[in-house]
């Protein structure tokens, strides 16, 4: 229940009834909580609490070339701050990715049924079926045509909806196609959660920024010191709300990046024909590839090892505007709208990591130097593949070494010489990624959207009481606090006459 000021000639009336009001209900709920945990200890004989007991959840993270099977565990949250724990278990790979099956969907039950018996390899079966299943696809899905997205979609829901294949908790928005904005969310909600920033006293100013790189996209999440103007998420983690700046951009991710020089060398290219030859400065002499670009034919390309020239490329594909193309301002990539960056610190993770590493950028602090892989990808870039110390990876290091420095200081507005961007993959042992994210969040709100909870908060104009939820089921045992549900009814009666008192005056 909300108490809203009211304007009127007996406003302090008002402003007495409706404070005395909040204060007996928020008591009342105080009473209640007490009366649930009596019940609680009373019903049970076990000694762990509701917010001790493990739980699992299952996360198919579907990415453009595979399917991964995530498994958490998780206790729920408990008071004060109503954060769940939670910890990733494990994870397994399942190639192809789902946008494989566009064209023979008859085999979509036999391939997630192979997802779902790896995951219930991790499960017990007594939990499988109160354990959430989630699915959630980046950005391969987000590059199909509507009509097949919602056609995989519709598959896939039938699939998990048929218990004789998916033993586990199932409903149908559990399956989406993620935004690339709420990838960056997720990806920042994993981050700040490993780093301890939601459990603890901290500030806004202690958190930290994210940037990932995938193979399609790349993202940026962060809270900015200033108000927003765009691109703003709202995010709610225990009781707090964060506003926060999150951006995806397509086609700008580790492998995208790379076919987009392709398109660039073909756009400057002179060559007719079905079968085109190209020559990519990004790649290092004496290696080859293959590009199909929008032909059905493939177009060979060859490495020249030519730094200047691929980083002319880059330039020109990140195109930073500036000056009255930009509006709001500061802009980012193109004409995107994004805070100032210069003081904020930043976690790089995913692609940002393996080139920096392969290319000695990264110091024992895990600290990036964007002017020194700068200058280690230039001498990188002039060798050939077969030189002493060059990877079959070694055109992959030329082309990120490259991009990544064009990228953060061109594209995104960081300083060439900050200190102030950690590259990892990992915190404290454990990945970082969207899926721990994801979790957190979904597993939040089914927790506040549980029938078996009873939540109230209790506000004031613009000085909310702390969230109060109270738990009614205790792992697999579900209790019955008569003197709480009592006690919530008399409240719930005593608000309501409350209101029509205040609305006599």
């Amino acid at each position: 229940m909300i108490f809203r000021r009211r304007r009127h000639q007996n406003s302090m009336m008002t402003h007495q009834a409706a404070w005395t009001g909040m204060l007996v209900v928020c008591s009342l709920m105080m009473v209640v909580k007490a009366a649930h945990l009596g019940d609680s200890a009373a019903d049970n004989s076990q000694t762990t609490t509701p917010g001790d007991t493990p739980f699992y959840g299952v996360m198919l993270d579907a990415g453009s070339s595979s399917t991964k099977v995530k498994i958490f565990t998780y206790t729920k949250g408990k008071l004060p701050t109503l954060i769940p724990s939670v910890q990733l278990l494990v994870t397994k790979t399942v190639p192809p990715g789902l946008s494989d099956f566009i064209s023979k969907l008859d085999e979509l039950p036999n391939y997630l049924n192979g997802t779902l018996q790896i995951a219930a390899q991790y499960v017990p079966v007594s939990q499988q079926a109160s354990s959430p299943v989630y699915l959630m696809a980046t950005a391969g899905l987000r590059k199909l045509n509507e009509e097949d997205a919602n056609q995989l979609l519709s598959a896939i829901r039938g699939v998990l909806a048929d218990s004789s294949i998916n033993p586990f908790k199932f409903l149908p928005e559990h399956v989406s196609i993620l935004s690339g904005e709420e990838e960056a969310v997720y990806a920042w909600l994993s981050l700040n959660y490993l780093l301890g920033f939601f459990s603890s006293n901290m500030t806004s100013k202690d958190s930290v920024g994210m940037m990932e790189m995938g193979g399609g996209s790349m993202q940026v999440a962060f809270l900015p010191s200033a108000p927003l103007y765009q691109e703003e998420f709202q995010v709610y983690v225990g009781r707090e709300r964060f506003d926060l700046y999150a951006q995806s951009y397509l086609d700008y991710g580790a492998n995208y990046i790379r076919d987009r020089v392709y398109e660039v060398l073909m756009e400057e290219s002179n060559t007719t024909g079905q079968v085109k030859r190209l020559e990519s400065p990004c790649m290092l002499r004496g290696d080859k590839g293959k590009y199909a670009g929008s032909s059905a034919s493939y177009i060979e390309v060859t490495g020249t090892s030519d730094p200047e020239k691929c980083e002319g490329m880059l330039i020109k594909i990140l195109k930073p505007a500036r000056d009255a193309l930009c509006s709001p301002a500061p802009c980012a990539i193109g004409n995107r709208y994004q805070p100032d960056v210069d003081q904020v610190p930043f976690y790089a993770i995913s692609a940002f990591v393996y080139s920096s590493e392969a290319l000695h950028a990264i110091d024992s602090n895990k600290k990036l130097n964007i002017s020194l892989l700068r200058e280690n990808a230039w001498k990188h870039c002039t060798k050939a593949m077969g030189d002493p110390g060059v990877t079959k990876y070694g055109s992959s290091n030329c082309l990120m070494g490259l991009y990544i420095p064009q990228l953060l200081t061109r594209g995104l507005d960081f300083p060439m010489n900050t200190n102030l961007i950690t590259a990892t993959t990992k915190i404290s042992n454990t990945s970082i990624d969207w899926a721990t994210g994801a979790m957190l969040q979904q597993l939040s709100m089914a927790f506040m959207d549980d029938l078996d909870s009873l939540t109230v908060r209790c506000q004031y104009g613009t000085k909310p009481f702390p969230l109060t939820t109270l738990q009614v089921t205790s792992g697999s045992h579900s209790v019955t606090p008569s003197i709480a549900v009592a006690v919530a009814l008399l409240a719930v009666t005593f608000v309501r006459k409350l209101s029509e008192y205040i609305s006599l005056f």
